[in-house]
């Protein structure tokens, strides 16, 4: 499974990037595939019981989807950053540091709208193959989700991730193979168009299952001329039906603003809804935002069932000061990411200076970041030593980089109405209005759950470097730093070290018994010099094969871990 990969400083997420990583990390059972004459990977239904979630969870379709995940788990599979900088790293040369920089370009950093986002698409999906429960009820009125906001900020991306968790195509071999295309995605013509948009919607099914809807549609139509929009999106409709979709993803919207006048735009956009019968997901900017206000209020409501993510920058509170999201990202670049010889420790008046050059995008904060280091290896490279990050090499990054994004940064900094009204990729009515902002702050849980991950991979990294250093080998060393990081209770940097240091001490005694301790088998106290390793070799051996187990050991009974040996255990 790829990573992570970037296209014109665009995110390339391949199309099941999460889906592996869950199943990597055992949130997923092991799965099988069967490869469509596209070459897309289907996945072959395993059906689990959600009922207990919501009773009218039972149909095979809900079954076929992935299991639900809190916060913490979608926290833990979405969060992206690269390896940190370690001194090995620091010590390249001036040019190869120039390239290294640009590494910290592929780091995904989620906020508290991912996880909005993320629950927003799982209920839309889920819901959208529940059991009916009234006769004759259809899929007539599953609303959608709206995501609009300036660019920079990560809609597409954040959508690309979300999405990626759920396997885009699965395959129910005990109902004759039927199909079940969770989600397509589309991105609007760039000259915009209705009927060009369902052309496009045939088009993407077939690319991703290799059939020919979109050739088949045209040569039905043959010479009839001019049609009306309805037999298009009756032909989508259908569409719908024979691969079971789930989601429907429209980007750029408001390319369809480009081709139409607003009348047109509000028709259709009430008709598509209407009439596919499945969530569709909009993402855009603030161009045609306006055309909302004139929506029938039934319509709004039916929009917006499943939440509206409005993407914007990190504004400042209430008391003009730096938002703590904010502060913790730039905090966690200086404390991991930086690769110049002298470090620069983070201030406030660092970060500071980081909002008035970012105005709080996402995109521009990140690549300040790199591009003042980089900055400073072409210094190193002329031989100049003991350069830092300061705000004065910030502020000159920011303005021979930014050039024409300086009026609009601006803007959003001062609040400057009259500057925002000329750019139409601004949602002018949010800004400054600080009671709405409120509700984008992230919850303490969110910024815990993030926190939580960014700690542990520091600590990962470090731990890494420093047993390298000690000569351990590459494979002891990642069995420990696993298994430090399982039993990780918030311990002080150097505890750590000296439990790593004395857990390679023991593995060097036991080499063909490598020490691994799960979080469980740690509160537990157990004594592995007194455990019987041969009937616990037995029992994992009929775990891993599926079989019942004759014989549960005693200490696992005792400590309530004879049910899955695998996760608590590994031999």
């Amino acid at each position: 499974m790829s990573d992570i990969t970037r296209k014109s400083d665009v995110y390339d997420i391949p199309a099941q990037y999460l889906h592996f990583k869950a199943a990597k990390s055992g949130v997923i059972q092991e799965e099988k595939y069967h490869t469509l004459a596209s070459g897309v990977q289907a996945v072959i239904a395993q059906y689990n019981d959600y009922s207990d979630s919501n009773p009218y969870y039972t149909t095979s379709s809900v079954s076929a989807l992935p299991p639900i995940l809190d916060d913490q788990q979608f926290a833990e599979l979405a969060t992206y950053y690269p390896p940190v900088f370690t001194d090995v790293e620091c010590s390249l040369s001036p040019t190869k540091k120039y390239y290294r920089a640009r590494s910290i370009a592929y780091m995904f950093h989620p906020t508290d709208a991912h996880f909005k986002l993320f629950r927003a698409v799982d209920e839309a999906l889920r819901e959208r193959y529940a059991e009916k429960v009234h006769a004759g009820q259809v899929n007539n009125d599953q609303g959608g989700i709206s995501i609009y906001g300036i660019s920079g900020m990560g809609k597409t991306v954040a959508v690309n991730i979300i999405l990626s968790y759920f396997p885009q195509v699965v395959i129910h071999p005990e109902m004759n193979n039927e199909l079940q295309v969770n989600w397509l995605k589309i991105t609007c013509p760039h000259r915009g168009g209705d009927t060009a948009l369902c052309h496009d919607v045939l088009a993407a099914a077939d690319k991703l299952l290799g059939t020919t809807y979109k050739d088949d549609f045209k040569k039905a139509l043959g010479n009839q001329g001019d049609l009306s929009i309805s037999t298009y999106i009756d032909r989508v409709k259908k569409l719908i039906e024979e691969i079971n979709l789930g989601i429907l993803v429209i980007d750029e919207i408001q390319f369809l603003a480009k081709s139409s006048d607003k009348d047109e735009i509000v028709k259709f956009l009430i008709k598509l809804r209407n009439d596919l019968g499945i969530p569709v997901i909009y993402i855009g900017t603030f161009e045609l935002e306006g055309v909302y206000d004139d929506l029938p209020m039934a319509y709004v409501r039916k929009g917006s069932s499943l939440g509206d993510e409005y993407f914007e920058p990190f504004e400042l509170t209430k008391t003009g000061k730096i938002p703590q999201s904010f502060h913790n990202l730039v905090a966690f670049l200086f404390d991991q990411y930086q690769i110049t010889h002298s470090k620069t420790p983070f201030s406030e008046e660092l970060s500071k200076v980081f909002y008035q050059e970012t105005g709080g995008i996402l995109f521009v904060i990140i690549n300040l970041f790199i591009l003042v280091q980089q900055r400073i290896n072409k210094l190193e490279e002329q031989g100049k030593n003991n350069l830092k990050i300061t705000k004065k090499r910030i502020a000159d990054t920011a303005t021979s980089s930014f050039r024409q994004l300086k009026p609009y940064i601006q803007a959003l900094v001062t609040g400057n109405k009259e500057q925002l009204k000329k750019m139409k990729d601004i949602d002018v009515s949010k800004y400054r209005l600080r009671d709405l902002a409120e509700k984008y702050k992230p919850s303490a849980d969110i910024e815990r759950h993030v926190s939580d991950v960014q700690r542990r991979h520091g600590l990962e990294g470090q731990l890494t470097a420093i047993l390298r250093q000690s000569d351990v080998p590459e494979k002891q060393t990642s069995h420990i730093v696993k298994a430090i990081l399982d039993s990780y209770n918030g311990e002080p940097q150097h505890e750590l070290v000296m439990k790593a240091l004395q857990m390679y001490a023991e593995m060097q005694k036991k080499p063909d018994k490598p020490l691994q301790l799960s979080p469980e088998i740690e509160r537990a106290q157990i004594d592995l010099s007194s455990v019987d390793l041969e009937k616990f070799d037995a029992f994992a051996t009929e775990v891993l094969e599926k079989k019942a187990p004759e014989l549960v050991p005693d200490i696992l009974l005792k400590h309530g871990l004879g049910y899955d040996l695998v996760k608590e255990l590994d031999l």
